[in-house]
């Protein structure tokens, strides 16, 4: 695992063998073999935990979250979230700094009984002052390519915005 993986947050409830098929489905994007140019097998490329869960045992510690549903239309709930999320994993030793604090990835309901898509939220973080400054729905084929360059600041989610158009989702086609 490195420090640019983006954490994903099992909001939505999924069960570990569901959050399984979505992580096989998110690395199924044709990007990982693009960016190593088949020089590797994908699970090898630094890219395949791009998108990490993170661990159940730490996201059933806070009530505050809990009562979050939904967070897609809501900025206080998003920063509620990304706040509680990037502090659980770096209070953990098994966790502190393996994962970057540039976004995170949320499964909700939407991901769960609609049509699949994630929310991804960018996070702008200034010592221990954590802000959401942006966020979208992405297809999981797509989410590697997106999260590889909120990891590394390269480009952040207005630009997938733009490029996606009117659409709701943003799917490269991967």
């Amino acid at each position: 695992m490195s420090n640019t993986s983006i954490p994903l947050y099992n909001l939505g409830g999924l069960s570990a063998s569901e959050l399984d098929k979505l992580l096989s489905e998110i690395r199924s994007t044709d990007y990982i073999a693009e960016v190593s140019s088949g020089e590797v097998e994908p699970e090898q490329s630094g890219l395949w935990d791009q998108v990490l869960p993170i661990p159940a045992e730490l996201l059933q510690s806070s009530t505050d979250i809990a009562q979050i549903k939904e967070v897609e239309g809501s900025a206080g709930d998003q920063e509620k979230l990304a706040e509680h999320a990037l502090s659980v994993l770096e209070s953990d030793e098994r966790t502190k700094g393996k994962y970057a604090n540039g976004g995170l990835v949320v499964v909700d309901k939407r991901t769960k009984s609609g049509d699949g898509s994630l929310l991804v939220l960018q996070i702008l973080s200034k010592g221990s002052d954590k802000k959401v400054v942006d966020s979208m729905r992405c297809a999981p084929r797509s989410l590697i390519e997106v999260c590889s360059n909120l990891a590394v600041a390269n480009m952040g989610l207005a630009d997938y915005k733009n490029m996606c158009g009117n659409a709701e989702v943003f799917d490269a086609g991967q």
